[in-house]
């Protein structure tokens, strides 16, 4: 289950800032997950998921960006594995269904070209992405969620002079326990 591609439908955060005259510097992301929750279902087997909260996504800074001219571009597929490993290798259908709640915070981050200058903030923005997976014959994905027919929600940049603040970081599904 996956919130596209970059170029696809996946989340692009753009940003592009303008320094004073005679003042440089780079622009860059940081990504925290204030909350992502994966819930997995197989009937038969024991259910499995996780939950991390404010943790930082990947690395930092975010690096799955691009440059167009002065502006700098994030991109971001949240995913969930639809299929669990067997013991002797491969893969099986054992999963039936996939919930995840995905909710993160992208920092814009700004740091001028001065000697032992650090990375400070300009702002952030929240954005909001559910998906629901269910495997019949096939694999669906329900985005009939009445409040959220789109299954995602971007909040408004703000500015902000607040640092981003995390506990741990997120790696890949990190400690997300499939059905077995």
């Amino acid at each position: 289950m996956k919130f596209n591609a970059p170029g696809s439908e996946g989340v692009v955060v753009g940003a592009m800032a303008t320094p004073t005259q005679g003042f440089t510097g780079t622009v860059s992301f940081v990504q925290l997950l204030n909350n992502r929750t994966i819930t997995y279902t197989s009937p038969g087997y024991q259910n499995g998921g996780c939950s991390v909260t404010q943790v930082l996504d990947h690395t930092y800074p975010y690096t799955t960006v691009a440059s167009v001219g002065p502006a700098l571009y994030l991109y971001d597929s949240p995913s969930a594995t639809l299929s669990a490993p067997l013991q002797g290798g491969g893969w099986t259908n054992i999963i039936q269904g996939a919930v995840e709640q995905f909710q993160a915070t992208t920092y814009v981050m700004w740091q001028p070209s001065t000697p032992n200058s650090i990375p400070v903030p300009l702002g952030n923005l929240t954005w909001i992405w559910n998906g629901n997976a269910a495997l019949t014959a096939t694999w669906t994905l329900d985005n009939t969620d009445p409040g959220n027919p789109n299954n995602s929600t971007y909040f408004a940049f703000a500015s902000s002079t607040a640092f981003p603040n995390w506990t741990s970081v997120a790696t890949g599904n990190g400690n997300c326990q499939l059905p077995h």
